[in-house]
Parts: structure tokens; sequence; C-alpha cells
């Protein structure tokens, strides 16, 4: 921070006397970073040994080099929003392949494969509840079609 003074200031000087000016601190530091970019004050801290870590955003995940590269986020193609980039299954093994997710179903997509399993409705009274309105099904889609 470039404030040598802090560190003669009795204020804060031990631990206990910190915490009891928490709020003077605090407000210090933030001013600080105001003036600065979070790479910015990254580096700076590292560069004085200060443990340091910046808390992303979702679009400072998806811009991060070493997220990709760590196969962090994987394409998922969706079947209304068509090729959405999201967060990779976990847990991974290294070296294992990184599965890649379906987009979730359209609602109604898995209508009549639940119901003629668990009941075990057939094709015919599929048929008649979905022509009665009593089920809805969604056509087979693709996005973009």
């Amino acid at each position: 921070m470039g404030r040598s003074d802090l560190a003669a200031d009795d204020s804060f000087a031990t631990l206990a006397r910190r915490a009891h000016n928490g709020d003077e601190i605090n407000g210090l530091v933030a001013e600080w970073t105001r003036t600065l970019t979070a790479h910015e004050i990254e580096q700076r801290c590292i560069a004085e040994d200060v443990p340091v870590a910046t808390a992303y955003t979702a679009a400072d995940i998806f811009a991060d080099p070493h997220m990709v590269a760590r196969g962090d986020l994987v394409d998922v193609d969706d079947p209304v929003l068509g090729e959405v980039r999201q967060q990779a299954p976990f847990p991974r093994f290294v070296g294992g392949n990184v599965s890649t997710p379906d987009g979730a179903p359209l609602l109604g997509a898995d209508t009549r494969a639940v119901l003629g399993e668990l009941p075990g409705l057939d094709d015919t009274t599929l048929a008649e509840l979905e022509r009665d309105g009593v089920i809805a099904t969604a056509p087979p889609h693709k996005a973009g079609s």
C-alpha cells in the first residue's frame, strides 16, 4: 500500500489493537484497493509476500485461460439456447476424460418414456391422454431448428 507509517502506528501494533480498530484499517485498505484493478492488487501483494487471492466473478472464470486449460469449462448443446459454456462436472479424475452433460430437456420431452416405464402405459393410452390434455409431451427439438 506504500503506507510504511502504518507499521509504526500504535493503533495497529498488536492483533488485539488491529481488531479493535478494524473499521479504520479496513477503510484504509478499501480506499487503496479502489485505485487499482484486482490484478494490480494481486501482483503487489504477491511482490510483498502477502497472502492474496482474487474472488472471481462468473465472467472472470469464463475469461481465465487457466480455467479453460484445466478443462473446468465445457460447451453443452442446450435444446433451447444452443451451445452454452458451463462448469464441467465434478469430481474429475486426473487423466480421465471430461464428460459433457446434455442440456436440460424440454418440458414434456420424457413424459412418454416415464409414463411408459413406471406405470406401464401403452402408446394408445398415452396418445389418448395427450389428446385429452391430461399430459403434455414435447417433440424432439434441437436448437436452431
